[in-house]
């Protein structure tokens, strides 16, 4: 592992401000950080071949280490700059992957929202989007006409992006990771983002610099529709404001009424209801 570099992780929940906090860092020209990457997928499926019979059976444990470490450095060889931010959701289930393959300290970014603000966000992309969303897709291949309801089910259910999201969240502070994370609530960031970024950087232990709140650019493109089906899912306006959105106006009373008291922020709740045989996440409210 390359001693010049650091690696670190953002693994927020989505519609929470990822890709608007990853366009803010990436300003800092010693700081890299780009859209979700594959590099988690690839060190999993890497760290997987040290425990087939080939390779238990071989006798370079070591060099086959080295070839899983080596993962992120190829991944981000065409980058200069001397701090990485690698970006999955996945991260949060396996911090222990980062520790054994990465770094012995890993530093985690968490982005996190209501999931009814969440949900609405997405509702709200798909519905404007011209193209068909995956998560309609799946919809229309179970037989049903996309509605508000199915498609809250299809992303609160287990394989969905917000349950995912939500089962990692848990997953890491049950694994006693807590440390590791730093969560970033949306509001706070839309509404003090020069206070929300110091404390960031002070969890990253980066020396302090200079944003430009009024002209953010998300500089690193992506494929929102070949990939999700939805256009402009990954879209940032130039300067900071939360947007005037009431989610009970757009959701269905049976919705609001199943998750609107859940106090995300009360992480005991959500750590307390995660059920690690089931690897999931049993809400008080369900």
């Amino acid at each position: 592992m390359d001693p010049n570099r650091r690696y670190l992780f953002s693994a927020g929940l989505p519609r929470s401000g990822s890709t608007l906090l990853s366009a803010i860092i990436d300003q800092n020209p010693l700081i890299h950080s780009g859209p979700a990457s594959p590099v988690w997928s690839l060190t999993t499926a890497a760290a997987k071949l040290l425990q087939s019979p080939v390779s238990i059976a071989n006798l370079k444990p070591a060099i086959e280490r080295r070839l899983v470490s080596s993962v992120i450095e190829t991944y981000y060889s065409d980058r200069a700059e001397p701090v990485v931010i690698d970006q999955s959701r996945d991260w949060l289930a396996h911090v222990d992957l980062i520790s054994e393959f990465i770094t012995p300290a890993p530093k985690i970014i968490c982005t996190v929202r209501h999931p009814l603000e969440i949900l609405a966000s997405f509702v709200e992309a798909i519905e404007k989007s011209p193209t068909v969303s995956l998560i309609d897709h799946a919809i229309i291949g179970s037989g049903q006409h996309p509605t508000i309801a199915n498609r809250y089910e299809t992303h609160m259910s287990p394989g969905g992006p917000i349950y995912i999201s939500l089962n990692a969240l848990a997953s890491a502070f049950s694994d006693g990771y807590r440390d590791c994370v730093h969560l970033i609530d949306y509001d706070q960031l839309v509404e003090d983002p020069a206070e929300e970024v110091d404390r960031l950087y002070q969890f990253l232990e980066l020396e302090p610099y200079q944003h430009d709140f009024e002209n953010i650019v998300n500089r690193h493109k992506t494929r929102d529709v070949e990939a999700f089906g939805i256009e402009g899912l990954h879209y940032i306006r130039k300067s900071i404001g939360k947007r005037q959105r009431d989610y009970r106006a757009s959701l269905p009373d049976d919705v609001l009424a199943r998750y609107e008291n859940w106090d995300l922020w009360n992480f005991e709740t959500v750590v307390g209801s995660y059920d690690s045989k089931r690897n999931s996440l049993v809400s008080d409210c369900s």
